[in-house]
């Protein structure tokens, strides 16, 4: 793929995340703190590989949106999978603030991952297009580098 064409496509990947800053999705408003993204990564950490069968999969197709997967139906699975829901009270999280926090995560490290593929002009509107939660995450996550917000 040549570099303009990586170029495009991030800034196609990040404008299709984000969200105008009138949008009212949950994730869209959802500040991170130092704190959560430890515990985020903890809980990672303790769960491992979390398998989905092929009826979760297909289940889980129904709820897209725009081939999106809502927030809120992420957080119900969380609360009906064996096992997760006590993992994530021993690391002090509950479902939802988990799946919020890493519908963030995930979202400002898009962004970290692909600003540097375009111009900063690009960039600066990329940015404004999100909410200022959305800004606040992604200042947050810059600012705690890199192991902060790398999926591993």
């Amino acid at each position: 793929m040549k570099p303009t064409s990586i170029a495009a496509a991030a800034i196609l990947a990040i404008s299709l995340c984000a969200a105008p800053a009138w949008a009212g999705s949950p994730d869209e408003h959802f500040v991170l703190t130092p704190a959560l993204v430890q515990k985020v990564k903890a809980v990672k950490q303790d769960l491992g590989d979390v398998e989905e069968t092929e009826a979760e999969k297909k289940e889980a197709d129904k709820h897209r949106k725009d081939g999106m997967l809502p927030v809120e139906y992420y957080i119900r699975v969380l609360e009906t999978k064996p096992g997760i829901k006590g993992k994530l009270a021993k690391h002090g999280l509950t479902p939802k603030e988990f799946g919020l926090s890493e519908y963030a995560l995930v979202h400002g490290a898009m962004y970290l991952g692909m600003e540097t593929a375009v111009d900063k002009k690009a960039a600066a509107e990329m940015m404004g297009k999100f909410t200022r939660e959305q800004q606040a995450n992604i200042a947050l996550l810059r600012k705690m580098g890199p192991a902060a917000y790398t999926l591993e």
